[in-house]
């Protein structure tokens, strides 16, 4: 048995090991071009987009978003091989994601009392949820095709992970499309459905990733 085995391992050389933007980053690539099509075909851009993108709150909806979906790809990156934890891309993402929900509170208690409740829900809130999932799934579909072809050994958090960076990139594709500037709104329901995506994700993931 041991002679056997010499000889079919005799003459193997490791494989090469790719970095992982390698391996997600085209697939991802590709899949943005769905979401930036039915952004450009369907929604449209915001039609004051010239005056939107001198102010702060546009910024922020595409920078916000961007962060966790870059630090929690850090994390995918780890996690996508065995023996790694997900370093500390995670935490960078919540601590993302934290902040901009303390800001949101902090202007929300800054706007008058009667204008409280419209400048949470704004006039969007159902198309900004169903937009921002919608948008993540190719992000999602791409994603798990790459993890595929990789060996994680923790399918929970790195499907967590992956849709941290699917609905980040969603939630900023979006942006360029919502009119909705009020803090509280993008650190509300931007968030929310950035989670909701995440946790979709965690729960699948054990299926689709299965040895």
């Amino acid at each position: 048995m041991t002679r056997l085995i010499d000889e079919l391992v005799d003459g193997l050389e490791p494989a090469p090991s790719r970095p992982a933007i390698a391996i997600f980053g085209p697939p991802l690539a590709v899949a943005s071009l769905v979401p930036f099509a039915l952004t450009v075909v369907v929604l449209g851009f915001r039609v004051d987009m010239a005056s939107a993108i001198v102010g702060i709150p546009f910024w922020i909806k595409l920078a916000a978003p961007a962060l966790v979906a870059g630090a929690a790809g850090l994390a995918l990156a780890r996690l996508s091989r065995p023996g790694r934890g997900a370093g500390s891309g995670l935490m960078i993402a919540a601590l993302t994601m934290l902040v901009l929900l303390a800001a949101g509170l902090a202007s929300l208690i800054a706007v008058p009392e009667g204008l409280r409740l419209q400048a949470l829900i704004g006039s969007s809130l159902v198309k900004c949820l169903i937009s921002i999932s919608l948008f993540a799934v190719p992000f999602l579909i791409a994603g798990f095709w790459a993890l595929r072809r990789m060996a994680p050994v923790r399918p929970h958090l790195a499907g967590f992970a992956l849709g941290l960076v699917a609905g980040g990139l969603s939630a900023a594709v979006y942006a360029l499309s919502c009119g909705e500037d009020a803090l509280a709104f993008i650190a509300s329901w931007y968030q929310l459905g950035i989670l909701i995506i995440s946790a979709a994700a965690a729960l699948i993931a054990p299926r689709i990733l299965r040895w």
